[in-house]
């Protein structure tokens, strides 16, 4: 299956804080050969930009003004990037280039362009190791994972893979970075990058998500209408949970010890030990991100048909409230520390900020051309989005501050 056919998002699901038990990242990647069998699953960010567009600009009752966050000017990258992730100790952020087979690494203090990387063919998405100093990237056109130090963005070593790689995550007290192809699930020693073994599971996996205080690691199957429950350490399929309908993202939440899947237009909640489906709430059409908020207790998911964010309870699984947002909400960020959620509105350039505990909208700022990506620096509360461009423009990233941050920018 050709990586073309894909799109990638990575979404930070959960930011560690001092009050986390646990951390949880998950990293998404959707199949269209498989999904254009539920007719508007199949449509990619820019038909949606295109046809949202006509819908005009985002009209919530509340949510006017920008509720304090400051948009800096746009800093230029390379070629359709579709990827980001901060190193929050080396005080880096790496954007992934996948129209120019490149990483821009850029410092988070000031937001300039310290390095351009070259790596393999079309890479897709990213994960960085703090503790190792290391970012990884999946080359979905070159079958190999680029090692990078996040401290200086130097190219260390390429990894061959299997087929298509086009997400990847890391465990850190399994020491293991866990990669999803088109041949199973690689796993590579965190600290040097090599190659360890493949796990054979799975017919089409699309989404990972690795949960540090339970040790597992969960990936989805669109073509077994699946979630598999693989254990960090062992390396042992734990359980297959069937859903009704083709999966597209995956999130985990350590404290009430849930995962999250969402598929057509819901998210089920699943026991993390035991696999077990324990509720199945309808959310709305098409939600292609999820993301949880240890601090208030949420999951978000954000709705790329009807222009929604559904926000649920994590120890129910139930939906609260379904907000309005702008049109193509594709990807998601949560501020632990200030209680706000980012949602990129991919369909009219912009960012509709959410208040994490009720889910109200508070404000709407600007983006550029296609925002496809963010990832906050925890330090700062800093959102960097990634802006892919349209109608040739040159890829770019915005840089959000909210108010009371630590910027020194």
């Amino acid at each position: 299956m050709d990586s073309m056919d894909r799109l990638s998002t990575v979404v930070r699901a959960s930011w560690p804080t001092r009050k986390s038990p646990g951390r949880a990242v998950c990293a998404i990647r959707t199949v269209y050969g498989l999904a254009i069998v539920v007719l508007l699953a199949a449509i990619a960010p820019a038909a949606l930009h295109s046809a949202n567009n006509r819908l005009g600009p985002p009209s919530p009752a509340a949510g006017r003004g920008d509720w304090g966050v400051k948009v800096a000017p746009a800093v230029g990258v390379g070629a359709g990037p579709v990827a980001v992730a901060i190193d929050a100790r080396t005080e880096r952020a790496f954007v992934v280039n996948g129209g120019g087979n490149s990483v821009s690494m850029l410092d988070t203090a000031t937001g300039a362009v310290r390095r351009t990387t070259a790596v393999g063919a079309k890479p897709d998405a990213i994960a960085v190791d703090e503790g190792a100093a290391l970012a990884f990237i999946a080359n979905g056109g070159g079958n190999s994972v680029s090692v990078l130090d996040a401290a200086t963005g130097a190219l260390l070593r390429t990894v061959t893979v299997g087929a298509n790689p086009y997400a990847l995550a890391v465990s850190i007290p399994a020491r293991r970075v866990f990669v999803i192809s088109n041949d199973g699930v690689d796993l590579l020693d965190a600290a040097s990058g090599v190659l360890l073994t493949t796990i054979a599971v799975g017919g089409a996996l699309n989404a990972i998500a690795v949960d540090d205080a339970t040790v597992r690691v969960f990936v989805t199957d669109q073509l077994g209408n699946s979630v598999i429950t693989l254990d960090a350490v062992t390396e042992a399929a734990l359980h297959t949970t069937r859903i009704s309908s083709i999966p597209w993202t995956v999130a985990s939440d350590a404290r009430t010890g849930h995962a999250f899947v969402a598929w057509n237009d819901r998210v089920s909640t699943l026991d993390a030990t035991t696999g077990a489906l324990l509720h199945t709430a309808t959310v709305g059409q098409l939600p292609k991100a999820l993301a949880v908020d240890d601090a208030t207790g949420r999951v978000f998911a954000a709705n790329a048909v009807d222009n929604t964010v559904g926000v649920l309870d994590a120890a129910t699984g139930r939906l609260l409230r379904a907000t309005p947002v702008g049109p193509s909400p594709i990807a998601l960020a949560v501020d632990e520390r200030l209680g706000r959620v980012y949602v990129l509105d991919n369909g009219s350039d912009s960012v509709s900020v959410l208040d994490a505990r009720t889910g109200a909208i508070r404000g709407t700022v600007p983006a550029g051309a296609q925002p496809v990506a963010a990832a906050l620096d925890p330090r700062t509360g800093e959102v960097f989005v990634v802006d892919k461009g349209s109608g040739g423009e040159p890829g770019a990233v915005t840089i959000l501050t909210p108010p009371r941050t630590a910027s020194r920018r």
